[in-house]
């Protein structure tokens, strides 16, 4: 920190219309970096330069000698940070939907699915859902199957989704919990729990989509009558 100016220094800078705020960024983030090798430095390289025009990123490079796109979100990925596996998790994705024959489909499928179990595996909660949905109803490419459906991985890695803390997606999973896996939903307080967190995040969708699919013969009650309990 004694090597960095004063955030008020940075301040006067940016009021400074002809300042380029993409080079003052990765002047930035390159410095943390370099000096403390952070997987979240290069995770943001890898956003910044992938944002900014092709004209732009090599002018970037060139002046600061940066390495490509792919190998600082590598960097990141190794060191197991989330929003790199993340991002890393939708390129394979995108590439196994343009696959052009069934083993590519698979080589990206498979990728995909290592990227996003080893950022679920630290409870970051778009991974977990997004791994809860993909294993509910399996992944086909051009009508192949090329990965089986699995119930119990979907209901794990959801519940997953809302046990560590909520954020965007918790209020997903916590729907397919409760209308799609309420068999094996026993506790009444799990039950409120699941209701509270998708009010928490307001989503007027998801409450929506649960309330319309609620499967009251299972509960005993309507779901507008948890949304009471809960308030």
């Amino acid at each position: 920190m004694e090597k960095c100016e004063d955030i008020r220094t940075i301040e006067e800078l940016t009021k400074d219309k002809k300042t380029d705020l993409i080079h003052l960024s990765v002047h930035y983030t390159l410095l943390a970096y370099k000096m403390m090798n952070s997987p979240a430095a290069a995770n943001l390289l890898g956003n910044i330069l992938s944002s900014v025009s092709d004209e732009k990123r090599k002018k970037l490079t060139d002046e600061f000698q940066l390495e490509s796109v792919d190998y600082y979100y590598r960097f990141a990925q190794d060191h197991d940070y989330v929003y790199a596996l993340n991002n890393l998790a939708a390129k394979e994705e995108a590439l196994m939907k343009n696959a052009t024959n069934e083993e590519e489909a698979r080589k990206h499928c498979n990728e995909m699915i290592k990227c996003l179990e080893k950022s679920a595996s630290q409870y970051e909660v778009w991974a977990s859902n997004k791994l809860g949905r993909i294993y509910k109803d399996g992944i086909s490419w051009n009508e192949v199957c090329i990965l089986e459906e699995n119930k119990n991985y979907a209901f794990r890695y959801f519940r997953k989704a809302v046990e560590n803390y909520i954020d965007n997606g918790s209020e997903w999973a916590c729907h397919y919990l409760l209308v799609e896996f309420h068999e094996r939903i026993l506790p009444r307080s799990e039950v409120l729990h699941y209701i509270g967190c998708i009010m928490k995040m307001g989503n007027e969708k998801v409450i929506d989509e649960t309330r319309k699919l609620w499967p009251e013969e299972k509960y005993g009650i309507s779901f507008d009558k948890f949304l009471e309990e809960v308030k």
